[in-house]
């Protein structure tokens, strides 16, 4: 089936997790299955279908996360064509963390939203309160710092519990209120370039104004 759009603004998600469930499966490259990592230890579940987008790769190695909005659960290996509208950007054990938040094309409750700031505000609450969580009872530490909207690559969204969406600077965008509009374009002129790569260069933590996770972070 082709793709109902162009990379990147249409893109490809491998369900890992289907939303309702407290099974955290992960896809094994090597033998090409998927596999159950663990059973969430904290009385939470995952309230988004999570996966990963097919041909591309974060710079710890693995394939970029994708956190799915769908009104049905799909299943594990289930192919959605979705739109990516924000990221949400993290902070665990293992390092920095950047999630990207997508809509499910073929949801027609879903496929009109083309920024986060059309998404339901209490459906971010929930999303961020379930990262806030979910690993508490495994006695691991998860720092949320905020939601970014495509778009707005020097300014962080902030969800507070208040339900508002508020404008909030970024902890790490004091760098890149320099760039500013010069950055966009670049991103623009090495999209084509990594395109035609086909190799999995293609960054959406750079597509949101992110630093990519090999670089130095500002603390």
């Amino acid at each position: 089936m082709q793709s109902p759009g162009t990379f990147p603004e249409v893109v490809e998600i491998v369900v890992e997790i289907p939303r309702g469930s407290r099974n955290k499966y992960e896809f094994d490259e090597e033998v090409g299955v998927f596999r159950l990592d663990r059973v969430l230890s904290s009385a939470v579940f995952y309230n988004f279908d999570y996966g990963f987008i097919e041909g591309t790769r974060a710079d710890d190695g693995d394939h970029t996360d994708a956190l799915l909005v769908i009104d049905e659960p799909t299943f594990t290996g289930c192919r959605v064509w979705a739109r990516p509208i924000g990221g949400l950007e993290m902070r665990d054990e293992k390092g920095f963390d950047f999630k990207v938040l997508c809509v499910a094309l073929g949801d027609p409750h879903q496929q009109h939203i083309e920024r986060l700031e059309q998404m339901r505000p209490h459906r971010l609450v929930e999303i961020q309160h379930f990262f806030d969580t979910y690993k508490v009872l495994e006695d691991k530490t998860v720092e949320v710092l905020g939601w970014r909207d495509h778009g707005r690559p020097t300014t962080g969204l902030h969800v507070h519990p208040s339900h508002a969406i508020a404008l909030k600077p970024c902890v790490h965008t004091s760098m890149f209120s320099l760039l500013g509009f010069r950055l966009r374009q670049r991103l623009r002129r090495d999209l084509a370039e990594a395109l035609r790569a086909k190799a999995g260069v293609f960054r959406f933590g750079s597509w949101f104004g992110v630093r990519e996770f090999g670089e130095q972070r500002c603390s």
